[in-house]
């Protein structure tokens, strides 16, 4: 199934949910995530700052599902708490249809919130944008155990 993730349109990919240890694969369309951090200068002498902060990261994205799935996800995610159910979500992508060639990125402790319904009149059916609240991105190839 072709995923766009971040934009770009795959040759294959899948989104996974992880909800209390059991995975759910979802028809989503498309996700978007992205980070942020917010470096603070340090003031030194004069006019030069002498330093930088590492800043604090700030994550948010948002994820397409189409409108016959949406009332599924919601009974995944427990009925009418739906927004109060944090999951994890994995993003697996690539451009050929060899799995090595996979990429596998990891959204940690996310939130659905801000559903918003896109109804146009064109041949594409009808979907449900959620905005995402995460705590955590981890990009393919990135070590967890080795991050700050």
């Amino acid at each position: 199934m072709s995923v766009a993730v971040n934009g770009d349109y795959f040759d294959w990919g899948q989104i996974t949910i992880d909800v209390d240890g059991v995975r759910y694969d979802n028809e989503f369309t498309s996700i978007s995530y992205n980070e942020t951090a917010n470096f603070t200068t340090l003031p030194g002498r004069g006019r030069r700052p002498k330093g930088r902060t590492r800043g604090k990261n700030e994550y948010d994205g948002e994820v397409a599902i189409s409108r016959e799935m949406f009332p599924d996800l919601i009974r995944q995610l427990g009925g009418s708490n739906w927004r109060n159910k944090v999951v994890n979500l994995t993003v697996n992508y690539g451009f050929d249809d060899d799995p090595s060639n996979a990429q596998t990125d990891k959204l940690g402790r996310v939130k659905f919130h801000s559903p918003k319904n896109e109804h146009e009149n064109n041949e594409e059916g009808l979907t449900v944008t959620l905005s995402l609240s995460m705590l955590d991105i981890i990009y393919d190839g990135e070590d967890e155990n080795s991050r700050l």
